[in-house]
C-alpha cells in the first residue's frame, strides 16, 4: 500500500475496523457514501457512522497529526489581516485557522485531513509553512462561531444559502435543485454584486438562486475541491469532475471553470454538467425518433465499413443516439473503440477513450491511434477540423465503419462540411454511408397544454400538414413548474446516400439544398411541422428548432 493520502485514509477505515469502532459494512457504506474528494472517514462521520472525536483521533494518529479538542480548536485565534475573499474560503471548507505560536506560518485544524486537495490549496495561499492538525466538526463550528457568529449545518435552500454566506450548503443546494429538474447543466456566473445560479430545462436556462458577493468566490471554490481542482488558480480555465447523490441518485459531474471579468474585477465562472450514470441510452427505440430515422441510423450502425455523420447544435443528443446505436452491435463479435470529449456513458463491450487536449491527444491523434488497435467500429465524439476529417475518411475507405458529429444545418450539410474542411469531393462521395440530423423541441405539458387554431394560409405557406390537433404552452402548472413545457421531444432526418447524391457530391460547387433534395428524406422542417400537427410540441416551437427553407 502507497504512503499517498488516499492510502491512508483507507489504513484508517481498516485501524478503525479492528478495534472495533466501525463495523465492515458501515465501512463500505462509507466508502460509497464519499461524495467527491470526501474521505471514506469524513463520509463516516457525516453519515453518524462513527463518533466525530474517535474518527478526528484516529486520522491524527494516522497521519502523525496533532489532534485538537473542540476547545482547544475553539480557542484558536483568527490569522491577521484575514480579509473577506480568505474568510469565504474558510468559511467554505471544514477549517480553522491561526497564526502558529511560533510566529511564523499557520496552524491549519481539519476536519478531514486526508482531503489532498485542501491541503494544497492552503500551502499554496499561506504565506508561510503550515502545521495540519486533526480536529472535529464541532471544533470547526465553534471556531467559526467564535470569530464570525454560528454556521448553519442543516441543508437550505440556496437562497438562504446565499444569504449566511454558507457556501457548502449552497452549492449542494444548488446541485440537488437543479437534478430534482432534471437539468443538463447548471452554471454560476458572477454579477456586479455576487452571482447567480442557473440550470438549464428542457434547453431553456432558468434561475435557481443568487449568491451574495463573499458566497459566490466560496461556493466557487468548494466546488473546485469537490473535483479536485487547484482552488488556487483563478486565472486559467480548468476542468474536472466528481460524483455526488443527487436528488435521490447517484450523479456524474463535469466542472469547467473560466476566468472572466465582472465589472471592473477578475471573477471565475463555472459550468457543471449534470450526469446520470443510470440513464444511459439503451437502445434506438427508447429514444423516441421516428421509425425511419430509427430504422436508418440502426442500418448505418450494422454497415461493414463507410462513414455517417450526425449534425445538430451542442445539446441535440447526438452522442446519445450514437451511444443508442452502437448498443445494438455485439461486442463480442465486433471490436468497437470510441474517443470522446467527456466519456459521458459508460458503453458495454467498447473501449473507450477521452481527448486530453491539454498534452496533445486530440481527436485526430486518437483516431490515428485506434487504427493501429485494428478495431471494426469507431466512434469519433466530433469532427472539429481537416486533419480529424482526413483520418475519418480514410478509415471509412479502409474498411472501418467509422460514426461521427460535425456540426450542419441539415443531414446533406455534413456532406458539406467535409468539403469545407478541405476533404476531396471524391473522397467524400466515396467514403460517406449518410447522414441525420437531430434537434430536441421542448415538449408541450399534457396538463396544460391549450388548443391552438393557426392560420390556415400562414399554414399553407409553409407546407405544414393539413388538419391535425395544434396546441399552444399552457399558462403553466405544478406538473411543469409553471412553464408550460415538461420533456423534450426528438425531431429528425436521415439518409443512406443514394447514388444521385454521391455524383452530386463530386460535382462544381454542391449546394445544400440541391443535396438535400437528393437524399430522399423528410426534411427536417417537416418532420418539425408533423410533430406540432400533431400535438406534441407548438407551432412556435417547430418554427424555431427546424424553420423552413427561407425562412
Amino acid at each position: 500500500m502507497g504512503d499517498g493520502p488516499k492510502s491512508h485514509a483507507e489504513a484508517c477505515i481498516l485501524s478503525l475496523i479492528g478495534s472495533g469502532a466501525l463495523s465492515v459494512e458501515d465501512a463500505d457504506r462509507a466508502r460509497r457514501g464519499a461524495r467527491g474528494g470526501e474521505s471514506p472517514l469524513a463520509a463516516a462521520r457525516r453519515l453518524g457512522l462513527i463518533p466525530d472525536e474517535a474518527a478526528a483521533r484516529a486520522a491524527a494518529d494516522e497521519l502523525g497529526l496533532a489532534y485538537l479538542s473542540t476547545e482547544a480548536a475553539a480557542a484558536l485565534a483568527l490569522p491577521p489581516e484575514t480579509g473577506a475573499p480568505q474568510l469565504s474560503f474558510i468559511r467554505a471548507h471544514d477549517i480553522a485557522l491561526a497564526p502558529a505560536p511560533s510566529g511564523e506560518g499557520l496552524i491549519a485544524a481539519l476536519a478531514d485531513p486526508f482531503d489532498e486537495s485542501l491541503r494544497r490549496a492552503v500551502k499554496m495561499a499561506a504565506d508561510g509553512p503550515v502545521a495540519f492538525a486533526a480536529t472535529t466538526r464541532a471544533g470547526i463550528d465553534a471556531w467559526r462561531e467564535a470569530i464570525s457568529g454560528p454556521r448553519r449545518a442543516a441543508p437550505v435552500a440556496p437562497a438562504e444559502a446565499a444569504a449566511t454566506g454558507a457556501a457548502v450548503e449552497a452549492i449542494e443546494a444548488l446541485l440537488e435543485t437543479a437534478a430534482r429538474l432534471a437539468a443538463s447543466d447548471m452554471h454560476l456566473e458572477p454579477t456586479g454584486n455576487g452571482g447567480r445560479a442557473r440550470a438549464r430545462v428542457d434547453g431553456s436556462m432558468r434561475v435557481i438562486g443568487t449568491l451574495d458577493e463573499a458566497a459566490y468566490p466560496a461556493a466557487v471554490a468548494r466546488a473546485k475541491v469537490l473535483a479536485k481542482m487547484d482552488v488556487a488558480e483563478r486565472r486559467l480555465p480548468q476542468d474536472g469532475r466528481a460524483r455526488m447523490r443527487l436528488a435521490g441518485r447517484d450523479v456524474d459531474l463535469r466542472l469547467s471553470t473560466a476566468p472572466v471579468i465582472a465589472g471592473t474585477a477578475q471573477a471565475e465562472t463555472l459550468a457543471i454538467r449534470l450526469l446520470d450514470p443510470a440513464a444511459a441510452p439503451g437502445d434506438l427505440s427508447a429514444l423516441g425518433f421516428p421509425a425511419e430515422y430509427e430504422r436508418v441510423v440502426g442500418e448505418a450502425a450494422r454497415a461493414p465499413h463507410g462513414l455517417f455523420l450526425l449534425t445538430g447544435p451542442t445539446g441535440a443528443g447526438k452522442t446519445t443516439t450514437l451511444h443508442a446505436a452502437l448498443s445494438g452491435l455485439s461486442g463480442e463479435e465486433r471490436k468497437i473503440m470510441t474517443v470522446e470529449d467527456p466519456v459521458e456513458y459508460a458503453l458495454p463491450g467498447a473501449v473507450q477513450m477521452q481527448v486530453r487536449a491539454e498534452i496533445g491527444f486530440d481527436f485526430a491523434r486518437a483516431q490515428r491511434t485506434m487504427l493501429r488497435h485494428n478495431p471494426d467500429v469507431m466512434m469519433v465524439g466530433e469532427i472539429r477540423d481537416g486533419e480529424s476529417a482526413s483520418v475519418a475518411i480514410q478509415a471509412a475507405l479502409t474498411g472501418h465503419l467509422v460514426l461521427s458529429t460535425v456540426h450542419a444545418n441539415s443531414a446533406a450539410g455534413a456532406a458539406i462540411r467535409l468539403l469545407d474542411l478541405g476533404v476531396e469531393p471524391f473522397l467524400v462521395s466515396a467514403a460517406l454511408l449518410g447522414a441525420g440530423a437531430q434537434r430536441l423541441a421542448r415538449r408541450l405539458c399534457d396538463h396544460c397544454a391549450e388548443p391552438d387554431q393557426p392560420d390556415p394560409a400562414a399554414l399553407a405557406r409553409i407546407g405544414a400538414p393539413k388538419g391535425g390537433v395544434w396546441r399552444r404552452a399552457g399558462p403553466g402548472c405544478s406538473a411543469c413548474n409553471g412553464t408550460g413545457v415538461k420533456g423534450r421531444a426528438p425531431v429528425a432526418e436521415a439518409f443512406l446516400a443514394p447514388r444521385a447524391f454521391r455524383d452530386a457530391v463530386r460535382g462544381a460547387a454542391p449546394s445544400e439544398d440541391a443535396l438535400s433534395a437528393l437524399t430522399g428524406a423528410t426534411p427536417l422542417h417537416q418532420a418539425a411541422l408533423t410533430l406540432a400537427a400533431s400535438g406534441v410540441i407548438s407551432l412556435d416551437e417547430a418554427l424555431r428548432v427546424a424553420p423552413p427553407p427561407g425562412a
